[in-house]
């Protein structure tokens, strides 16, 4: 038979034990609430850090779209004003002069970037457009100063939309790596 101390021993022990037990798992339980506490924070700081992120790309579409909306109706205004002036030139009594077909043909495919590798022969340019000829029937010649100031002025005009869109593009993507360089803080 067992003495009673050791029974009241054995009753301590296993009292202790379930103590222990249950204060190792209050400690645990607590670490893994703030663990889980901890997570929850993370989880809505990276929420609210792409929440930013998010208006930050956005104000800088729309800021890009107002800087691109004004460079084009600049754009608009000053080739309305120099289609104007080709008109009234051409109505003008302002001396007239034929350019060479030839000559018109090779600024309109210049200024598309139409021109093949080897600008020097002839199917580079002949082969853009037919060819044209006078009242007199001279090939090459017979293309007016208005058509000329016409073709001209719209090239420019391509010309300057693509470098606004260009310039657009620049913005855009200044606009990113000044995001990217505040969200890698």
């Amino acid at each position: 038979m067992l003495s009673p101390q050791i029974i009241i021993l054995a009753i301590s022990m296993a009292i202790a034990s379930a103590g222990g037990w249950k204060i190792t798992s209050w400690y645990y339980t607590s670490e893994i609430s703030e663990m889980r506490e901890d997570k929850a924070k993370a989880a809505l700081e990276a929420t609210k850090r792409n929440r930013e992120i998010e208006m930050l790309g956005i104000s800088l579409a729309g800021a890009v779209s107002e800087r691109d909306a004004y460079r084009n109706q600049k754009i608009d205004v000053q080739f309305r004003t120099v289609k104007q002036k080709v008109i009234e030139y051409v109505k003008s009594d302002a001396p007239k002069c034929n350019v060479s077909s030839n000559w018109v043909r090779i600024h309109e495919i210049a200024a598309s970037g139409g021109m093949s590798e080897n600008a020097d022969t002839s199917s580079s340019v002949d082969d853009f457009t037919g060819g044209t000829t006078n009242d007199s029937g001279i090939p090459g010649f017979g293309i007016s100063d208005d058509v000329v100031l016409s073709v001209v002025s719209e090239n420019y005009e391509r010309c300057e939309r693509s470098r606004s869109r260009l310039i657009g593009l620049q913005d855009w993507a200044i606009g990113l790596q000044k995001i990217d360089a505040l969200t890698t803080k």
